[in-house]
């Protein structure tokens, strides 16, 4: 899902620059990013056999 964001703020840029759009497209990206890493970090802890 971030994937699409990035690909939405790069493209957003590329026509028309920065504009609230894009800096939306950006904030959303960022924010799935660390929900992604939060969830595979708490992933490799259960895995591992420690709890979170």
């Amino acid at each position: 899902m971030s994937g699409i964001f990035i690909w939405f703020a790069i493209d957003s840029v590329g026509n028309s620059g920065w504009t609230f759009f894009s800096i939306l497209y950006v904030l959303f990206s960022t924010s799935y990013f660390v929900r992604a890493t939060k969830i595979l970090e708490i992933y490799f802890k259960i895995k591992k056999g420690n709890k979170p």
